[in-house]
């Protein structure tokens, strides 16, 4: 019946079998009905069914559709294609630990709802029971406690007590871990944290940013001011200013609305970056987080984020990504670098980037080992992102 009631829409799968069959490089590819004409790069993808048997250039139009993988994305790959696969349960001892130089992590992470087990009024939130409230911050502490960052912005948390269960977890134990939060407008009662390693980084102050000119309550954006206090760097070396921006943008459900916010919150953050390299044009500054977009988009804000280096753009282009959608990787977490001027810097030498990119952290048991989302984040025990790092380190 399917086949007399959509003529064209059998043709046009009959096409894309045939392609996938004997075009190279198609192969790996799922069958995903989306036509990308329709869609901008940030959009995900939909159902293209609609008028299908009425009109004969559909055919091509569907059968593109078939072929296509999401507008803006990489093909979804394996654990080895992705950057840095290390075993669950390591004992978050970095290689550059004992390297020549003192390095600096820095880390972006989204939890995926990190709740807790009280239901709070008015808030579209999620309750974990006892067990699932602690095998969640069990699991995501051991991916803490291996990636080993020693500044980490994290999305999707509820409130200051997850923060601090978090950093109490046993797989963290004996780290000097601290952390800062600030309650949200969101509507799901989630925002955005900082945690931090105070052997590491002195911490000198933090305000929550009010995102405002937007269509509804949303995230605000957390900035963080430190100066690095590395125990490895000679007793005379000056501390290095650094400030941390943390973010949670909008998400793709909101189409062309949720889009314009974005930009809008860019543009705030941009004036307020600004504003913080003419007060202080030796830091270093630094912005991350889940801005769920790819980083080809980022870049058309352009000038708007000059001087920021997006350092998750040669990973995407790579193939690599921290989101996983119609079998495709999205670089939705990104982190945003400034490096002030080497004149300007407390040392000629001073802080820099390790690698030019920041990179994707992968464990196997991050991801699904089979099923029909064999590859994709594990969010069942996990989260549906990876962890994205960038390493800086600073000659002695």
């Amino acid at each position: 019946m399917l086949v007399w009631r959509f003529p064209y829409l059998w043709v046009s799968c009959l096409v894309s079998l045939f392609a996938r069959r004997h075009i190279p490089g198609l192969a790996g590819f799922r069958v995903l009905p989306v036509p990308s004409r329709f869609k901008s790069r940030c959009a995900p993808p939909f159902l293209f069914l609609k008028g299908v048997k009425n009109k004969p250039r559909h055919i091509l139009l569907a059968a593109a559709g078939m072929l296509a993988v999401t507008a803006g994305g990489q093909p979804l790959q394996t654990a080895a294609a992705q950057d840095v696969p290390v075993p669950c349960g390591s004992s978050g001892r970095r290689v550059h630990d004992i390297a020549t130089f003192p390095t600096l992590r820095i880390a972006t992470y989204n939890v995926e709802n990190l709740f807790d087990t009280i239901n709070d009024p008015g808030v579209q939130e999620t309750v974990l029971t006892p067990a699932q409230y602690t095998l969640k911050t069990g699991n995501i502490a051991r991916v803490v406690g291996d990636l080993a960052p020693d500044a980490l912005g994290l999305c999707e948390i509820e409130n200051d007590r997850v923060l601090r269960d978090l950093i109490a977890a046993p797989a963290l134990a004996g780290i000097p871990y601290q952390s800062i939060t600030y309650p949200s407008r969101d509507a799901r009662g989630i925002t955005v944290g900082f945690v931090y390693r105070t052997d590491r980084l002195q911490v000198l102050g933090s305000e929550p940013i009010r995102v405002t000119g937007t269509g509804k309550a949303t995230r605000d954006i957390l900035k963080v001011e430190a100066v690095v206090t590395h125990p490895a760097l000679p007793a005379d070396h000056e501390p290095q200013p650094v400030i941390f921006y943390v973010m949670h943008l909008p998400s793709q459900l909101g189409g062309a609305s949720a889009a314009r916010e974005r930009r809008r919150i860019f543009s705030q953050l941009m004036a307020r970056a600004g504003a913080d390299m003419q007060r202080n044009p030796a830091g270093i500054i630094v912005a991350m987080g889940d801005m769920n977009c790819n980083p080809d988009v980022i870049l058309r804000l352009k000038p708007s984020i000059d001087p920021f280096i997006c350092t998750t753009l040669g990973p995407w282009r790579r193939g690599q990504g921290s989101y996983a959608y119609g079998d495709t990787w999205n670089m939705y977490d990104n982190i945003l670098y400034f490096q002030p001027n080497p004149s300007l810097s407390p040392r000629p030498q001073g802080w820099h980037r390790l690698a030019p990119d920041a990179r994707v952290f992968v464990q196997p048991c991050l991801l699904n080992a089979e099923g029909p989302y064999r590859g994709y984040p594990n969010r069942y025990y996990f989260s549906d992102h990876l962890p994205v790092f960038l390493d800086l380190v600073c000659p002695r």
